[in-house]
């Protein structure tokens, strides 16, 4: 199942999502705290996609005005109200809400976070360890790229890829070294990746190519792009 949680931070702009929101079933969604700015400005683009935000959490103590929350939209929501001196952030809460719910059906929820980027760079960096954890983010839509978790041992196509538009391979924060990527259709192919680090940066898709394809081992991977590609992980 499909959850889409919005969270605090920027977050692009709804009409970038487009395609991405139309094709796609959200099947729950989750405010945190600020994001509640986020999800009414996302209702007013799609209001039949997001006519209602199921569940919302936080400490709300970036939200714009806790007077928002009597949007229509929240009507029905169902609150849970924390406080600000916590173990955990907003947006992981919102997450672990987010796994509770699709175990109570049975599910394996596919996380789509919307925002968390903007000035700070401690919550920035704390957003991307969330992909380390057990209980991560799929798809992560920040202000200005688009990042999908790549799960060892997985095959992935990418299309809709604008020529010159940079592609990126990064290692998740627990691990420098570990696993490797077959890769066909780049620029730079994955013979010439680095071993440490970051494994591409930048990197495009190749003039005759139409498609990039990738073979994901022994590690987990995240991928880096605009919003107008398509992406399918399998």
């Amino acid at each position: 199942m499909n959850i889409v949680i919005f969270t605090g931070g920027l977050y692009p702009e709804p009409q970038l999502l487009k395609s991405f929101i139309n094709s796609i079933s959200l099947d729950y969604i989750i405010s945190a705290d600020s994001g509640c700015d986020a999800a009414i400005e996302y209702n007013k683009i799609f209001p039949d996609k997001i006519s209602k935000i199921d569940q919302i959490c936080g400490d709300f103590d970036s939200i714009s005005s806790m007077e928002i929350l009597s949007n229509d939209i929240f009507t029905n929501s169902k609150k849970e109200i924390f406080p600000s001196d916590k173990d955990y952030s907003d947006t992981e809460i919102a997450i672990q809400l987010a796994y509770k719910y699709a175990k109570t059906l049975n599910e394996e929820p596919i996380i789509i976070l919307i925002g968390g980027s903007g000035q700070r760079v401690d919550h920035l960096i704390a957003n991307f360890d969330l992909f380390s954890e057990k209980q991560h983010p799929n798809i992560w839509f920040t202000e200005m790229q688009s990042l999908y978790y790549l799960p060892k041992n997985s095959t992935v196509k990418i299309k809709n890829v604008a020529k010159g538009n940079p592609i990126s391979i990064l290692h998740t924060s627990d691990s420098r070294t570990a696993g490797f990527i077959v890769s066909k259709g780049f620029k730079w192919e994955s013979n010439v990746f680095r071993k440490i680090g970051v494994p591409s940066l930048s990197n495009r898709i190749e003039d005759n190519f139409e498609m990039i394809e990738l073979e994901v081992k022994d590690a987990d991977f995240i991928l880096c792009c605009n919003f107008s590609s398509s992406v399918c992980i399998q």
